[in-house]
């Protein structure tokens, strides 16, 4: 039985997934759509042209959920790799208006998106992403929205109770997901500088605390002790459990990464450019590639790491 709190923040989610987004979202959703007519139960608009509502010279973020890899790929190794390492991220560009608009979308089954929003997962990349603000533009059937909508709240639940016992004494709603932001980038090798998780939550400082006013309702542990501000007050082993937790994410978390990587040099249309243009854009650090290590980016991929690492272009 879905408890009081839970039916209200799987409320707010509806209506927050339900809104309304620009066209040219809406026109490359569409196109994703016609290269994968089949075995799409859902799309999910995310990232920074939601957060800016900027679309021009941006890269728009989906999530493509899907029943199964068998409906979606023809390839056995795109199969293997997407179930192996998930996800697979695919590059597409599409006219509007005049122009051409773009998008990366990475691809994960069902069931790899209940898994990996759960407390049962290992890493934090998608219930990080997914407690962030996101849109479903496309949702196939009502059944698939309520799936949707149980593993979104989910993503929000697990992300809580990662970083509650991190909060000790009384702390503020920008201060509590700044901290959960914060580490789950951190499991990631990231193009950022530091300070990445205050641009994250500015610009829905407003959501974020009404979300976790909705999940702190849950906790018998945490008192309100005023507007946007609580107080709790961990043992010293739940800390110590949850920073044991939080390295761990990071470990396997980069790991993976590395994998992710080496497969998004062979998805995009340019995919090492592509890698080396974001991971300059992000951190001003610049690497060429040469055109050996454009034909062979597998190859190239970790000494390339390996020079950006050093110089600061990730973290």
């Amino acid at each position: 039985m879905i408890g009081n709190g839970e039916s209200k923040l799987r409320a707010y989610l509806s209506v927050e997934l339900a809104q309304p987004v620009a066209p040219a979202v809406m026109a490359v959703a569409d196109a994703v759509l016609a290269r994968h007519p089949k075995g799409v139960a859902g799309i999910v608009f995310y990232g920074a042209c939601l957060r800016e509502e900027v679309i021009a010279d941006h890269l728009i973020d989906f999530y493509l959920i899907v029943d199964s890899f068998t409906e979606i790929y023809t390839s056995p190794l795109a199969r293997m790799g997407n179930w192996m390492v998930p996800p697979n991220v695919y590059y597409l560009e599409t006219a509007f208006e005049g122009r051409t608009v773009r998008a990366k979308y990475a691809v994960v089954s069902n069931r790899q998106l209940a898994g990996q929003t759960s407390r049962r997962s290992h890493h934090a990349t998608l219930w990080g992403r997914m407690s962030q603000p996101c849109r479903l533009v496309y949702v196939r059937d009502d059944d698939a929205r309520t799936r949707f909508e149980t593993c979104f709240v989910s993503a929000l639940r697990t992300f809580y109770h990662a970083t509650l016992p991190l909060m000790l004494g009384e702390f503020s709603a920008e201060a509590f997901w700044q901290e959960g932001l914060r580490r789950s980038y951190r499991t990631e090798f990231r193009a950022e500088r530091s300070g990445r998780q205050a641009s994250l939550y500015a610009p829905f400082a407003e959501r974020f605390g009404q979300v976790l006013g909705l999940l702190a309702k849950e906790d018998d542990g945490v008192v309100a002790a005023g507007p946007l501000t609580w107080r709790h007050t961990p043992s010293r082993a739940a800390r110590a459990f949850a920073k044991t937790r939080w390295l761990e994410r990071r470990v396997v978390g980069r790991f993976l990464q590395v994998f992710r990587l080496g497969k998004a040099a062979f998805t995009f249309a340019n995919g090492l450019d592509y890698i080396l243009y974001k991971i300059e854009k992000h951190s001003g650090e610049r690497v060429e590639a040469t055109d050996w290590q454009r034909r062979h980016p597998l190859l190239a991929a970790p000494g390339l790491a390996w020079r950006l690492y050093w110089r600061g272009g990730f973290r």
